[in-house]
Protein backbone atom coordinates (compact mmCIF):
# COMPACT_ATOMS: atom_id res chain seq x y z
CA UNK A 1 0.00 0.00 0.00
CA UNK A 2 2.75 2.35 1.04
CA UNK A 3 4.83 0.91 -2.50
CA UNK A 4 1.77 2.46 -4.52
CA UNK A 5 1.46 5.61 -2.51
CA UNK A 6 4.99 6.38 -3.30
CA UNK A 7 4.24 5.34 -6.79
CA UNK A 8 1.35 8.13 -7.24
CA UNK A 9 2.97 10.29 -5.27
CA UNK A 10 5.87 10.17 -7.79
CA UNK A 11 4.07 10.47 -11.17
CA UNK A 12 2.21 13.63 -9.56
CA UNK A 13 5.47 14.71 -9.43
CA UNK A 14 6.86 13.96 -12.98
CA UNK A 15 3.46 15.24 -14.20
CA UNK A 16 3.88 18.38 -12.78
CA UNK A 17 7.64 18.68 -13.58
CA UNK A 18 6.78 18.05 -17.50
CA UNK A 19 3.81 21.01 -16.92
CA UNK A 20 6.44 23.19 -15.45
CA UNK A 21 8.91 22.51 -18.47
CA UNK A 22 6.30 22.89 -21.32
CA UNK A 23 4.86 25.67 -20.02
CA UNK A 24 8.38 27.66 -19.95
CA UNK A 25 8.78 25.92 -23.56
CA UNK A 26 5.88 28.07 -24.65
CA UNK A 27 7.30 31.19 -24.11
CA UNK A 28 5.03 33.66 -25.79
CA UNK A 29 7.99 36.37 -26.74
CA UNK A 30 11.61 36.35 -26.19
CA UNK A 31 13.86 39.17 -26.21
CA UNK A 32 17.33 38.87 -27.61
CA UNK A 33 19.79 41.93 -27.38
CA UNK A 34 22.21 42.55 -30.12
CA UNK A 35 24.11 45.41 -28.83
CA UNK A 36 27.45 45.21 -26.57
CA UNK A 37 26.88 45.70 -23.13
CA UNK A 38 29.81 48.18 -23.27
CA UNK A 39 29.44 51.60 -25.16
CA UNK A 40 31.49 54.86 -25.32
CA UNK A 41 29.83 57.82 -23.44
CA UNK A 42 28.54 60.82 -24.68
CA UNK A 43 27.31 59.94 -27.96
CA UNK A 44 23.71 59.17 -29.53
CA UNK A 45 23.75 55.02 -29.87
CA UNK A 46 20.97 52.84 -31.60
CA UNK A 47 20.71 49.85 -29.16
CA UNK A 48 19.49 47.08 -31.13
CA UNK A 49 17.41 43.95 -29.75
CA UNK A 50 15.41 41.56 -31.18
CA UNK A 51 11.64 40.39 -30.43
CA UNK A 52 10.10 36.98 -31.68
CA UNK A 53 6.69 36.17 -31.00
CA UNK A 54 4.72 32.77 -31.55
CA UNK A 55 1.89 34.17 -31.88
CA UNK A 56 1.36 37.25 -34.34
CA UNK A 57 0.64 40.36 -31.53
CA UNK A 58 0.16 43.73 -31.49
CA UNK A 59 1.88 45.84 -28.44
CA UNK A 60 3.59 48.55 -27.26
CA UNK A 61 7.80 48.46 -26.53
CA UNK A 62 9.02 51.30 -24.18
CA UNK A 63 12.28 51.45 -22.74
CA UNK A 64 14.41 53.37 -19.93
CA UNK A 65 18.04 53.83 -19.31
CA UNK A 66 19.42 54.44 -16.05
CA UNK A 67 22.44 55.53 -14.34
CA UNK A 68 22.22 55.06 -10.65
CA UNK A 69 18.89 56.55 -9.65
CA UNK A 70 18.87 58.99 -12.21
CA UNK A 71 17.40 58.12 -15.23
CA UNK A 72 18.70 59.36 -18.95
CA UNK A 73 16.41 58.68 -20.91
CA UNK A 74 12.94 56.76 -21.88
CA UNK A 75 11.10 55.95 -24.75
CA UNK A 76 8.33 53.87 -26.25
CA UNK A 77 6.96 52.94 -29.75
CA UNK A 78 3.88 50.26 -31.58
CA UNK A 79 5.04 47.41 -32.40
CA UNK A 80 3.52 44.25 -34.77
CA UNK A 81 5.31 41.15 -34.16
CA UNK A 82 4.38 38.42 -36.70
CA UNK A 83 3.63 34.97 -35.88
CA UNK A 84 7.42 33.43 -35.07
CA UNK A 85 9.16 36.39 -37.24
CA UNK A 86 11.90 38.05 -35.92
CA UNK A 87 11.88 41.86 -35.31
CA UNK A 88 14.71 44.29 -35.17
CA UNK A 89 14.42 47.20 -33.19
CA UNK A 90 16.67 50.10 -32.54
CA UNK A 91 16.26 52.24 -29.25
CA UNK A 92 18.14 55.68 -29.21
CA UNK A 93 19.92 56.24 -26.83
CA UNK A 94 21.93 59.70 -25.41
CA UNK A 95 24.67 58.78 -23.23
CA UNK A 96 26.10 61.33 -21.36
CA UNK A 97 29.48 62.29 -20.86
CA UNK A 98 31.84 61.27 -18.48
CA UNK A 99 35.22 62.38 -16.57
CA UNK A 100 38.59 61.21 -18.72
CA UNK A 101 39.57 57.68 -16.79
CA UNK A 102 35.68 56.93 -15.81
CA UNK A 103 33.35 54.17 -16.12
CA UNK A 104 30.29 53.61 -14.75
CA UNK A 105 27.41 50.98 -14.85
CA UNK A 106 23.99 51.97 -15.81
CA UNK A 107 20.68 49.45 -16.81
CA UNK A 108 18.15 49.23 -19.41
CA UNK A 109 15.15 48.04 -19.12
CA UNK A 110 12.89 46.95 -21.64
CA UNK A 111 8.73 45.77 -21.54
CA UNK A 112 6.77 44.89 -24.44
CA UNK A 113 3.00 44.76 -23.19
CA UNK A 114 -0.07 43.17 -25.80
CA UNK A 115 -3.22 44.94 -26.27
CA UNK A 116 -4.41 41.41 -24.14
CA UNK A 117 -1.89 43.83 -21.13
CA UNK A 118 0.39 40.24 -21.43
CA UNK A 119 4.02 41.99 -20.02
CA UNK A 120 7.35 40.89 -21.14
CA UNK A 121 10.18 42.67 -19.40
CA UNK A 122 14.07 42.16 -19.39
CA UNK A 123 16.70 43.86 -17.66
CA UNK A 124 20.50 44.29 -19.30
CA UNK A 125 23.42 45.85 -17.39
CA UNK A 126 25.63 48.37 -19.25
CA UNK A 127 29.23 49.28 -18.59
CA UNK A 128 29.46 53.59 -20.01
CA UNK A 129 33.16 54.22 -21.01
CA UNK A 130 35.20 57.55 -21.58
CA UNK A 131 37.48 57.47 -24.43
CA UNK A 132 40.37 57.62 -22.74
CA UNK A 133 41.58 54.67 -20.54
CA UNK A 134 45.09 55.91 -19.48
CA UNK A 135 43.92 59.81 -18.44
CA UNK A 136 45.76 60.45 -15.48
CA UNK A 137 48.15 57.45 -15.89
CA UNK A 138 50.36 58.87 -18.46
CA UNK A 139 53.76 58.33 -16.30
CA UNK A 140 52.83 54.80 -15.34
CA UNK A 141 52.03 54.74 -19.59
CA UNK A 142 55.08 55.96 -20.14
CA UNK A 143 57.36 53.07 -17.98
CA UNK A 144 56.33 50.93 -20.43
CA UNK A 145 58.91 52.12 -23.03
CA UNK A 146 56.54 50.77 -26.06
CA UNK A 147 58.26 49.74 -28.97
CA UNK A 148 55.91 49.42 -32.10
CA UNK A 149 56.37 47.09 -34.84
CA UNK A 150 53.75 48.25 -37.17
CA UNK A 151 54.30 47.72 -41.21
CA UNK A 152 50.53 49.00 -42.05
CA UNK A 153 51.20 52.23 -39.95
CA UNK A 154 47.13 51.66 -38.50
CA UNK A 155 48.01 50.98 -34.95
CA UNK A 156 50.21 53.69 -34.97
CA UNK A 157 48.35 56.48 -36.01
CA UNK A 158 45.42 54.78 -33.61
CA UNK A 159 48.11 55.50 -30.30
CA UNK A 160 49.26 58.58 -31.83
CA UNK A 161 45.85 60.13 -31.75
CA UNK A 162 44.72 58.44 -28.29
CA UNK A 163 48.09 59.46 -26.86
CA UNK A 164 49.83 56.41 -25.98
CA UNK A 165 53.54 57.13 -26.19
CA UNK A 166 55.25 54.74 -28.51
CA UNK A 167 59.07 54.41 -30.62
CA UNK A 168 58.10 52.47 -34.20
CA UNK A 169 60.90 50.01 -34.93
CA UNK A 170 60.95 48.78 -38.57
CA UNK A 171 61.96 45.59 -37.78
CA UNK A 172 62.61 42.84 -34.41
CA UNK A 173 66.17 42.34 -33.17
CA UNK A 174 66.02 39.60 -30.65
CA UNK A 175 69.77 41.25 -29.76
CA UNK A 176 67.67 43.80 -28.38
CA UNK A 177 66.58 41.59 -25.68
CA UNK A 178 68.54 43.32 -22.88
CA UNK A 179 66.25 46.37 -23.76
CA UNK A 180 63.53 47.22 -21.01
CA UNK A 181 59.97 47.55 -22.68
CA UNK A 182 57.35 46.48 -24.08
CA UNK A 183 57.16 45.04 -27.53
CA UNK A 184 53.87 44.93 -29.58
CA UNK A 185 52.83 43.56 -32.95
CA UNK A 186 50.41 45.13 -34.39
CA UNK A 187 47.51 43.14 -35.93
CA UNK A 188 47.94 41.73 -39.69
CA UNK A 189 51.21 40.72 -40.21
CA UNK A 190 52.11 37.47 -42.06
CA UNK A 191 53.60 34.72 -40.51
CA UNK A 192 53.46 32.92 -43.64
CA UNK A 193 55.42 35.70 -45.79
CA UNK A 194 57.91 36.88 -42.33
CA UNK A 195 58.61 33.08 -41.41
CA UNK A 196 61.47 34.38 -39.17
CA UNK A 197 59.45 36.48 -36.93
CA UNK A 198 57.96 34.10 -34.38
CA UNK A 199 61.12 32.75 -33.33
CA UNK A 200 62.64 36.23 -32.73
CA UNK A 201 59.58 37.05 -30.55
CA UNK A 202 60.13 34.01 -29.25
CA UNK A 203 63.97 34.81 -28.83
CA UNK A 204 62.99 38.57 -26.98
CA UNK A 205 60.67 37.10 -24.13
CA UNK A 206 62.56 33.76 -23.98
CA UNK A 207 65.44 36.94 -23.26
CA UNK A 208 63.00 39.06 -20.34
CA UNK A 209 60.83 41.30 -22.70
CA UNK A 210 57.16 41.33 -22.20
CA UNK A 211 55.87 40.85 -26.29
CA UNK A 212 52.16 41.17 -26.86
CA UNK A 213 50.85 39.98 -30.42
CA UNK A 214 48.09 41.07 -31.84
CA UNK A 215 46.06 38.87 -34.60
CA UNK A 216 48.89 37.44 -36.76
CA UNK A 217 47.20 36.88 -40.14
CA UNK A 218 48.72 33.64 -40.68
CA UNK A 219 51.22 31.32 -40.43
CA UNK A 220 52.50 29.16 -36.93
CA UNK A 221 54.51 29.18 -34.27
CA UNK A 222 57.46 26.30 -33.53
CA UNK A 223 57.02 25.19 -30.60
CA UNK A 224 60.04 22.49 -30.39
CA UNK A 225 61.73 23.29 -28.00
CA UNK A 226 65.83 22.97 -27.55
CA UNK A 227 69.05 24.91 -26.44
CA UNK A 228 68.44 27.36 -28.86
CA UNK A 229 64.40 27.69 -28.91
CA UNK A 230 64.51 27.97 -25.05
CA UNK A 231 61.35 26.36 -23.52
CA UNK A 232 58.92 28.31 -21.32
CA UNK A 233 58.59 27.69 -17.70
CA UNK A 234 54.34 28.26 -18.27
CA UNK A 235 52.45 27.91 -21.30
CA UNK A 236 48.59 28.23 -21.88
CA UNK A 237 45.99 28.86 -24.34
CA UNK A 238 42.14 30.07 -23.49
CA UNK A 239 39.06 31.35 -24.79
CA UNK A 240 37.66 34.68 -25.08
CA UNK A 241 36.86 34.60 -21.46
CA UNK A 242 39.75 35.95 -20.74
CA UNK A 243 38.76 39.26 -21.85
CA UNK A 244 36.42 39.52 -18.67
CA UNK A 245 39.10 37.59 -16.69
CA UNK A 246 41.26 40.81 -17.20
CA UNK A 247 38.30 43.73 -16.95
CA UNK A 248 34.74 42.51 -16.27
CA UNK A 249 33.36 45.21 -17.57
CA UNK A 250 34.32 44.50 -21.21
CA UNK A 251 32.65 42.43 -23.80
CA UNK A 252 34.75 40.15 -26.52
CA UNK A 253 31.73 38.44 -28.18
CA UNK A 254 30.63 42.33 -29.74
CA UNK A 255 34.29 43.39 -30.47
CA UNK A 256 34.09 42.05 -34.21
CA UNK A 257 30.74 41.93 -36.35
CA UNK A 258 31.72 38.56 -37.66
CA UNK A 259 33.54 36.00 -35.50
CA UNK A 260 35.31 34.62 -38.76
CA UNK A 261 37.11 37.86 -38.88
CA UNK A 262 38.65 37.29 -35.71
CA UNK A 263 42.05 35.14 -35.46
CA UNK A 264 42.15 31.53 -33.69
CA UNK A 265 45.13 30.12 -32.13
CA UNK A 266 45.34 26.41 -31.79
CA UNK A 267 47.93 23.34 -31.46
CA UNK A 268 48.93 21.03 -34.65
CA UNK A 269 51.57 18.86 -36.03
CA UNK A 270 53.93 19.50 -39.03
CA UNK A 271 56.65 17.02 -40.29
CA UNK A 272 56.40 15.47 -36.31
CA UNK A 273 56.99 19.03 -35.03
CA UNK A 274 54.74 20.52 -32.32
CA UNK A 275 53.33 23.84 -33.13
CA UNK A 276 51.22 27.13 -32.55
CA UNK A 277 48.63 27.31 -36.15
CA UNK A 278 46.93 30.79 -36.75
CA UNK A 279 43.32 29.94 -37.69
CA UNK A 280 39.94 31.36 -37.73
CA UNK A 281 38.76 32.70 -34.52
CA UNK A 282 35.88 30.02 -34.94
CA UNK A 283 38.27 27.03 -35.27
CA UNK A 284 40.84 27.99 -32.23
CA UNK A 285 41.43 29.58 -29.22
CA UNK A 286 41.39 33.87 -28.76
CA UNK A 287 44.51 33.48 -26.41
CA UNK A 288 48.35 32.43 -25.77
CA UNK A 289 50.98 32.91 -23.02
CA UNK A 290 54.25 31.19 -23.00
CA UNK A 291 56.12 32.61 -19.65
CA UNK A 292 59.59 32.42 -19.26
CA UNK A 293 62.22 32.52 -16.19
CA UNK A 294 65.59 33.46 -15.28
CA UNK A 295 65.50 35.93 -16.98
CA UNK A 296 61.59 36.69 -16.72
CA UNK A 297 59.85 37.49 -19.82
CA UNK A 298 56.69 36.64 -21.35
CA UNK A 299 54.67 36.01 -24.76
CA UNK A 300 51.36 36.49 -25.48
CA UNK A 301 49.54 36.16 -28.45
CA UNK A 302 45.96 37.95 -28.47
CA UNK A 303 43.13 36.95 -31.26
CA UNK A 304 41.63 40.35 -31.32
CA UNK A 305 42.33 42.79 -33.81
CA UNK A 306 43.05 45.80 -31.75
CA UNK A 307 42.35 48.48 -34.78
CA UNK A 308 39.21 46.40 -35.33
CA UNK A 309 36.37 48.99 -33.86
CA UNK A 310 38.96 51.23 -32.22
CA UNK A 311 36.48 54.02 -32.12
CA UNK A 312 33.23 52.01 -32.19
CA UNK A 313 33.71 49.92 -28.82
CA UNK A 314 35.96 50.19 -25.75
CA UNK A 315 36.98 47.14 -25.95
CA UNK A 316 40.05 47.47 -27.94
CA UNK A 317 41.69 50.06 -26.27
CA UNK A 318 40.41 49.02 -22.37
CA UNK A 319 41.68 45.45 -23.18
CA UNK A 320 45.29 47.05 -24.24
CA UNK A 321 45.34 49.07 -20.42
CA UNK A 322 44.27 45.59 -18.68
CA UNK A 323 47.03 43.52 -20.93
CA UNK A 324 49.60 46.48 -20.01
CA UNK A 325 48.69 46.03 -16.07
CA UNK A 326 48.74 42.30 -16.05
CA UNK A 327 51.82 41.81 -18.03
CA UNK A 328 53.64 44.41 -15.64
CA UNK A 329 51.90 42.54 -12.83
CA UNK A 330 52.97 39.46 -13.29
CA UNK A 331 56.50 40.37 -14.93
CA UNK A 332 56.63 42.52 -11.14
CA UNK A 333 55.59 39.51 -9.41
CA UNK A 334 58.42 36.93 -10.96
CA UNK A 335 60.92 39.17 -10.64
CA UNK A 336 60.72 40.64 -6.80
CA UNK A 337 61.26 38.51 -3.86
CA UNK A 338 58.24 38.25 -1.68
CA UNK A 339 58.42 40.47 1.04
CA UNK A 340 58.23 39.07 5.01
CA UNK A 341 54.33 40.57 5.60
CA UNK A 342 53.65 38.08 2.12
CA UNK A 343 54.78 35.04 3.52
CA UNK A 344 51.90 32.21 4.55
Amino acid sequence: MNRTRSIGQICVVLVAAFCQTAAGDDETLHIAWQSSPALFANQDFDYQLQLTSRHATRGRLSWQLKLLHRTLGRGERSLDLQATKTTTVDLPLRIPPLKPGVAREATLQVSFVTADQESTSELRKLWLFSRDPFADRQQWLQHFEIALYDPKGKTGELFSQGKIPYRMIRSLDASNSNRRGVVIIAPGVSLKSKPSLAQTAWELAAGGRIVLWFAPRDGSFDLDFSAENKAPGNFSLAGSTIVKRLDHRLDRGHWSGRETDTIGLKLGVRRNRPQLQVTSGADGWFWFEAEFENPAGRLIVCGGDLTDRWEESPTPRYLLAAMLQYADNEHHNSTQPLDRQDLP
